[in-house]
């Protein structure tokens, strides 16, 4: 029998959903069969898998050491650290600097400055993400505060929160416990928490806008659709977007633009100013690949410009980020988009 003791970080989560997670080599129908049959239990009482779950709970397991090897890979885990053998990562190191930079770190959550050209999550099997840089960051730090400590099971995984485009620089949440990512994905979803972002867009801006559009994917170009009214299928957005500083660029207009985005779709931003009449430099997808290809002659940037630069927490955050209600994270401009401002 292996015996599981719940802690904070599991309580509010259903006793299935738990199962289901730790039972990753298993199919479903095994977890709700063994309920039935009283070969998981919780608490000493039988369970149906409803049940929510509370700090202080113990799940029982009655299977033997071999089954549990066979359907867990927490269970193989667990065994073999009860064993005083090593666990091993199977993710090779990485250098945190070339994926990131981290601003802000605590017990519940990640706030990292993600550079260009990194993925927020794979793409491809053989793709390494800042979400897999960040997770082994976590784990290799837990392993090393859990040295000795046999119950070192958590059936959710450390994630990011929100993604940014590949050639997106800036802000990413990256939660290291369930209620830290049911808040943050809460605050998300229903925009309590603001996002804003820098980007440099071509034509002058002279006045703060708020535009609402409609928007399509395209799945097989990758691409999206902006239409001025509604459609079948499309999804409602909003962009906001107030000027810094105007200047010009190989003597046309620029602008500078904080651009807050209220609804958080794919290509957005991009898109959206584009439709507006103010594409994003750099922006070959959306805007005019002379011009970028002038951008990256004249500057060495080949990337459109759009920096995830700061975003606010609510003012009421519960337990437990209480303590980040009303906080301000910031990311600085990277040295090329300053150096680019600058110019203009």
């Amino acid at each position: 029998m292996q015996i599981i003791k719940i802690n904070e970080e599991e309580s509010g989560r259903r006793l299935d959903k738990f199962l289901l997670k730790y039972f990753d080599a298993a199919p479903k129908s095994f977890v709700y069969k063994n309920l039935r049959k009283k070969n998981i239990k919780l608490c000493k009482n039988r369970a149906d898998g409803s049940e929510l779950l509370k700090s202080g709970d113990e799940i029982e397991l009655y299977f033997s050491d071999d089954t549990l090897v066979s359907l867990s890979s927490f269970a193989a885990r667990l065994l073999t650290a009860n064993d005083d053998r090593d666990e091993t990562f199977t993710l090779e190191e990485k250098f945190l600097d070339d994926y990131c930079k981290i601003i802000y770190e605590d017990s519940e959550l990640i706030a990292a400055d993600k550079r260009i050209g990194v993925l927020s999550q794979k793409a491809k099997p053989q793709d390494t993400s800042i979400n897999e840089v960040l997770l082994e960051h976590v784990q290799r730090a837990a392993a090393q505060d859990n040295a000795g400590n046999d119950n070192r099971f958590s059936s959710f995984t450390p994630s990011i929160c929100n993604r940014l485009d590949r050639n997106t620089s800036g802000l990413i949440l990256f939660a290291k416990t369930y209620p830290a990512a049911r808040l943050i994905s809460a605050g998300l979803k229903d925009r309590s928490i603001k996002k804003f972002y820098l980007t440099l867009v071509w034509g002058r801006v002279s006045e703060k806008q708020s535009v609402k559009a409609w928007l399509i994917k395209d799945e097989r170009e990758n691409k999206v659709r902006i239409f001025d009214r509604e459609i079948e299928g499309a999804a409602r957005i909003e962009t906001v977007y107030e000027p810094i500083r105007n200047g010009k660029l190989f003597g046309k207009d620029v602008t500078l633009l904080n651009v807050e985005l209220v609804t958080g779709k794919t290509h957005q931003i991009r898109a959206h100013l584009a439709a507006e009449g103010h594409p994003v430099l750099g922006d070959i997808k959306y805007g005019s690949r002379g011009s970028a290809a002038q951008l990256k002659k004249s500057f060495g940037i080949g990337n459109h410009i759009l920096h995830s630069w700061e975003m606010i927490m609510p003012e009421d955050l519960p337990e437990p980020l209480s303590y980040l209600s009303g906080k301000k994270m910031t990311a600085e401009p990277p040295e090329y988009l300053k150096k680019l401002i600058e110019e203009i």
